[in-house]
C-alpha cells in the first residue's frame, strides 16, 4: 500500500494541513503589531500566504489581500485594491476621501450581490492613480494594518 502524502500544497492551507511555523508565526505577529512594514521572500508554493493568513487571521484585524499574479495592469491593481477597501470599509467612511480623488473612480454596486465594481479610465495618470488610492490607504486604515500579499 502506498502512504499517502500528510501534505496539502497548490493552495492555501488552514488546519490541519498548517502545521509547526510557530517561530514565523510569532515573528510575524511582532512586526504586524509595531508600525513596520512586513516583506516575506521565499520560492512559490513554500506557503507564504498561507502562514500569513493564519497570523492575520488571529489578530482579527481587518485584511485586504490581493494576489498579485491575478493583476493585468496598473489601472486593475489600483482597481483591485479599491475594490477591497469597499469590503472592508463602509462607503460612508471613504466616500469623503474620493472626493480628493485627482483621477475620479467608476464606482458600481451590484444591488443583488452587494459586491462593487471599481474601474478607471484606461488613459488615466498612474502615478496619480496610485498616490490616490495608497492615500486612500492610508487615511482610511488609520492606525490599522492591511496586507497586499
Amino acid at each position: 500500500m502506498k502512504p499517502t502524502n500528510p501534505f496539502k500544497f497548490g493552495s492555501v492551507v488552514q488546519e490541519p494541513y498548517f502545521t509547526d511555523r510557530v517561530i514565523e508565526q510569532a515573528d510575524i505577529k511582532k512586526v504586524l503589531s509595531s508600525a513596520n512594514h512586513l516583506i516575506i521572500i521565499s520560492p512559490r508554493r513554500y506557503g507564504k500566504t498561507s502562514l500569513i493568513k493564519k497570523v492575520v487571521s488571529s489578530l482579527e484585524r481587518p485584511l485586504i489581500f490581493l494576489d498579485l499574479q491575478l493583476i493585468t495592469d496598473i489601472n486593475d491593481f489600483a482597481s483591485q485594491i479599491l475594490k477591497r477597501v469597499y469590503r472592508v470599509y463602509p462607503f460612508e467612511r471613504l466616500k469623503g476621501f474620493l472626493k480628493n480623488f485627482r483621477v475620479t473612480p467608476s464606482i458600481n454596486l451590484n444591488p443583488l450581490t452587494n459586491e462593487v465594481d471599481v474601474s478607471f479610465l484606461s488613459n488615466s495618470n498612474h502615478t496619480l492613480l496610485l498616490e490616490d488610492v495608497f492615500n486612500l490607504l492610508d487615511k482610511s486604515v488609520s492606525c490599522q494594518y492591511y496586507c497586499v500579499g
